[in-house]
């Protein structure tokens, strides 16, 4: 099947099953992150850091691991499942089930799509087209678990079962945000904190609120302090159910760092560095030791 053909069909099935779930959608604009500009070297392991922050790896708040499945195939399992949701009553005790497989699915076909886009957009609209439609079609999924089946639980916790719509409400929160729809995401994810549930997705939702302040603090210098109290939220949580902590402490560095204590940059940034070895975390790793470098460019970590 030639490309542009496969583009068109697929983006027609995105667009009727976004229509047919029916309801808001979160505005289709995205704000990219502003350009990081390169600070001149400190002279003092005391000096504030003013370069904007950047932002974190996209996998770090995504715990979704994705087989490595081609758009064709994900596009034929997609239209069986469609199907299948559209047969299957609303009353059914298989509903819930088969909304969270197209939730998870159009969320791997937007990974896969996104990827297929080379930087600058050099797949051109229709490219670009196609991985926003996956993206919204997902989060229309997730919003309506959490609307019609909020005690429905993907992984039952059967010492615990009080609900799951945590799940859904941090991955509406997650598109949303993708989206820059930051309104709609920041309160996914205050709904998240409140929703009562002893829940995984509690720290990160409080790294994401962190991280949504921290974005607008180059505009709104108020809001670093609020992103400061969102990552400390975090560290309160026990280490061993939250894989957030050593990027709050990460964070909790670098805005040390900003305002120019350096001492208490280097305790975070040590703690920071601590949970990525006990996690075997490379990635929380290479960021601790730049931020390291950068704090004292003379000795390093």
């Amino acid at each position: 099947m030639a490309r542009a053909h496969l583009v068109g069909s697929v983006s027609l099935l995105l667009l009727a099953s976004a229509c047919a779930a029916g309801g808001p959608a979160p505005p289709q604009a995205v704000i990219g992150a502003p350009a990081a500009s390169k600070a001149p070297p400190a002279p003092l392991a005391v000096a504030p850091v003013a370069a904007p922050f950047a932002a974190l790896p996209a996998s770090v708040r995504d715990g979704r691991r994705f087989a490595n499945r081609s758009r064709t195939e994900l596009i034929t399992q997609i239209q069986g499942m469609q199907a299948l949701f559209s047969a299957t009553p609303a009353g059914s005790p298989d509903r819930p089930s088969t909304m969270h497989r197209l939730a998870e699915t159009y969320s791997e076909l937007e990974h896969v799509a996104e990827a297929e886009v080379p930087a600058g957009g050099a797949g051109g609209p229709e490219a670009d087209k196609f991985f926003r439609l996956a993206r919204l079609t997902a989060v229309e999924f997730y919003a309506y678990l959490v609307r019609d089946y909020p005690k429905w639980c993907a992984r039952p916790d059967p010492v615990k079962p009080t609900g799951c719509a945590d799940e859904s409400l941090y991955y509406v929160g997650l598109g949303s945000e993708r989206f820059g729809h930051h309104a709609d995401a920041y309160k996914s994810y205050v709904d998240v904190i409140r929703s009562g549930y002893e829940s995984r997705f509690i720290p990160l939702a409080h790294l994401a609120l962190g991280e949504l302040d921290l974005e607008d603090a180059e505009q709104d210098p108020w809001k670093l302090e609020r992103a400061e109290q969102s990552y400390a939220a975090v560290v309160e949580y026990p280490p061993l159910d939250n894989p957030a902590v050593g990027y709050a402490e990460y964070r909790l560095g670098q805005i040390a760092a900003r305002r120019g204590d350096g001492v208490r940059a280097q305790v975070h940034l040590q703690r920071a560095a601590t949970d990525a070895q006990s996690r075997g975390d490379a990635v929380l790793g290479a960021l601790v030791e730049a931020a390291r470098r950068a704090l004292d460019p003379r000795g390093g970590g």
